[in-house]
């Protein structure tokens, strides 16, 4: 019975997990690339009804993850003005103070640091798409094996709040960008193939 449960545990983590990975690749795609405007307008009702879907699955893994990846997200337009009016600084502190209250600091912590941990690591990866596109991440900045170094350090501290949650996100990350790759490009040949 109680293996049962806990495949069960697993099973919920790991969907809704998948689930809110893919919307929150789709929305960072559509925030950095530059696409054609019908794949913008035809990714956002797949991004919110995925949303919506990881949410009933498991509410606190999607909702803490999505909160976080917006909060890390703000780090590069940390001092613009957005559309709220806000500064991006001010925004993330709403974000994490709305985390905190309603979804608990632990929860809300682990999914921060992991998805610093995730930015990260990504940024390194990325050095040079990011040079050769004229953005400057953080592994170009302080150096690759400088940010490699602090990602390990969120892994660990995420590891040390949720070792089973921490655990599937590191699976699920990789699976996540294996599968939007795939998918984006079945959309972008389809897309071309139409025209």
């Amino acid at each position: 019975m109680l293996l049962e449960m806990f495949d069960i545990y697993l099973f919920r983590q790991f969907s809704s997990i998948l689930l809110v990975g893919l919307v929150i690749k789709i929305m960072d795609d559509i925030i950095d690339e530059n696409y054609p405007e019908y794949l913008y307008k035809a990714a956002l009702p797949y991004a919110i009804i995925i949303f919506v879907i990881s949410t009933l699955i498991e509410h606190k893994t999607a909702i803490s993850l999505f909160m976080s990846s917006y909060i890390v997200g703000m780090f590069s337009d940390i001092n613009e003005t957005l559309l709220t009016g806000l500064k991006g600084y001010q925004e993330s502190l709403i974000i994490f103070g709305l985390g905190t209250v309603f979804l608990g600091w632990k929860e809300f912590i682990f999914s921060l640091t992991i998805i610093i941990g995730i930015q990260l690591i990504d940024d390194v990866i990325d050095v040079s798409i990011d040079r050769n596109s004229g953005q400057r991440n953080m592994a170009m900045r302080y150096g690759k094996v400088e940010i490699f170094i602090v990602s390990m350090i969120f892994f660990v501290f995420s590891l040390m709040l949720n070792p089973v949650k921490g655990a599937i996100i590191l699976v699920v990350a990789p699976l996540v960008n294996t599968i939007f790759d795939k998918l984006k490009g079945v959309i972008i040949n389809w897309q071309q193939d139409g025209l």
